[in-house]
């Protein structure tokens, strides 16, 4: 239920689509935010439903734990006249549809579309840049179709490795390969909330130490070698 005006003052709630703004998040606070969103996501898909209509401007957040995931007449396509939308307001409109809403012989929309729209809010928030952005509404529906983003990791390398896996299995094109629902993604959040995550400067040291022992390794061969001419 959406909050009275009052309340939404006193608690701070407000949009998620303010928060997009401010991003990247923490990854503390990334984590907190996505675990929300997923878990109030998965009540949806645990009763074999789905939205549909996931998207940063409708969702309420008030800046803690607490998130309402806000009804909106679920899209089977993308909205009329959308190729006229720029800027936000194309991103709100069709930023967040899955592949199989802007091309019906790409599958049958459900549970994995709200899934992919998931990955995509997660990405927005992890690099603070949006993975399929375009100046217009048919740009962006383009590129949801054809074009596979960088990770957000290659964005904001001070992500945990994780968010990347975690993006990749939500975002996938094929609508077969991505998570099943909101249900399948939880325990990867858990996880990664328990151990915290693997950064990428611990990936790089142990790929120093390799190329370390290697030149070690060539450099006590070619000795042998030469000890033995």
């Amino acid at each position: 239920m959406l909050p009275n005006l009052e309340e939404t003052e006193e608690t701070h709630v407000r949009p998620l689509s303010e928060y997009v703004a401010t991003a990247p998040l923490t990854t503390d606070r990334l984590l907190a935010l996505t675990k929300a969103i997923t878990e109030a996501l998965a009540q949806n898909h645990a009763l074999g439903t789905w939205r549909g209509d996931l998207a940063p401007a409708r969702i309420l957040w008030d800046g803690a734990d607490s998130i309402t995931l806000l009804d909106a007449p679920m899209p089977a396509e993308p909205p009329l006249n959308f190729e006229r939308s720029t800027g936000r307001e194309a991103l709100d409109a069709v930023g967040y549809l899955a592949p199989e809403q802007c091309d019906d012989t790409l599958g049958e929309p459900g549970p994995r579309s709200d899934v992919f729209a998931l990955g995509v809010i997660v990405f927005e928030l992890a690099s603070g840049e949006h993975p399929f952005a375009g100046r217009r509404g048919d740009e962006i529906v383009s590129n949801i179709l054809s074009f596979d983003p960088p990770t957000p990791g290659q964005i904001h390398p001070a992500l945990p490795l994780e968010w990347d896996a975690i993006c990749a299995c939500c975002m996938h094109k094929p609508i077969e390969q991505r998570f099943a629902s909101a249900l399948d993604v939880l325990p990867f959040l858990a996880k990664l909330a328990s151990s915290g995550g693997t950064r990428r400067r611990q990936q790089r040291l142990a790929w120093d130490r390799i190329v370390l022992a290697m030149v070690v390794l060539i450099s006590l061969m070619a000795l042998a070698v030469w000890l033995l001419g």
